[in-house]
Parts: structure tokens; sequence; C-alpha cells
């Protein structure tokens, strides 16, 4: 299975919605994956994006044949998406991204909407992590927290620099591997 049919299947499967799900992944074109169905319709389990990588002898990638807890991470890299999560109370929220995969604004766009507009006045905190084209945890891991809307908006928009300079770092890492 090639990579560029995995956003199509998964898709096919799961469907997009434009609402800010409690954890779930920006495709794109900036619609959420609804993976609501996953579990109960209220939680979300990230894990669920495998049944786009099925086959007859489980779920493979192009790389070879993987745990399903795996997944999410290959679907952040090959869809691309950005996968997230908040817990229940708006209060915390957790982000991964790949540096191998060029994301676009409209994510970035709605990442602000999905973090930043859900209950606007509570502090927030958002752990960071970026993944490369292996999957390995990049150097740069952390938190932004923010207290209103405006810290909020600053803090996606470190976060958007913060990984346009991992990208340019795991770019010229390839290169230099070559």
């Amino acid at each position: 299975m090639i990579e560029e049919k995995i956003l199509d299947k998964a898709i096919d499967i799961f469907g997009t919605t434009d609402l800010c799900l409690m954890s779930s992944f920006i495709l794109p074109d900036g619609k959420i994956l609804d993976i609501r169905h996953s579990d109960d319709g209220y939680h979300q389990e990230h894990s669920t994006v495998a049944e786009a990588y099925r086959t007859d002898e489980g779920f493979r990638d192009k790389d070879g044949i993987y745990n399903e807890y795996d997944m999410p991470m290959y679907f952040n890299r090959d869809a691309p998406a950005i996968s997230f999560y908040n817990n229940p109370f708006g209060e915390s929220y957790g982000i991964e991204l790949n540096v191998s995969s060029e994301l676009t604004d409209r994510q970035f766009e709605k990442l602000e909407e999905c973090v930043c507009y859900i209950k606007p006045n509570k502090k927030k905190r958002i752990a960071i992590e970026f993944y490369d084209k292996r999957l390995r945890p990049e150097t740069r891991q952390g938190y932004e927290e923010s207290t209103t809307p405006k810290e909020c908006f600053k803090a996606i928009n470190k976060i958007k620099r913060a990984y346009k300079n991992e990208r340019a770092r795991a770019i010229e890492k390839e290169r230099q591997d070559r």
C-alpha cells in the first residue's frame, strides 16, 4: 500500500467533520478525521486509524508490518496529519507533529481553533512532541502555557515556528545521511 492512498482510505472509513473533537487528527485541508465512532461516541482512540493500514497480514505501511498502536504516528507522517487530544476539562492538550511531513497553514489554523477557542478563558498547557521520518522523538519537546486567547495564539505560533525549525533540521539531517 502506498502512503498517498492512506489519507483517502482513512477518510473513506471514518469521514471528516469541522467539529473540534476531544482527540483526533487534523488533516491537510483543515478538516478533522471523525474517529468518534471508534469508541462510545464521545471518547476517541487514535489507534483506530490503523484500519487505514489493514491488510490480510495485519497492519502494514510501506515499511513493513506494525502493531496497531504504532499506527497514529505513521498516519501523522503519511497523511500528513497533526495528532491532538485534550482532557475533558479543556485545560491540557497534547500535540504530535512529524517533521518529515509538510503540514499546511490550514492545519495550524484548525489547531488554533480547537485549542484557543474552546473554553478560551481557561489556562491551557500544551504538550508538544516532534517525530522524525523513522518516528523517533526529535530533540524539541516541551510545553507551552497560556491563560488568555491572545497568549494561546502566541503559543500556537511558537509551535508553528518550532515545527518549521525542526523540519528544516530534519531535511538537512536527511540530506547528510544520503
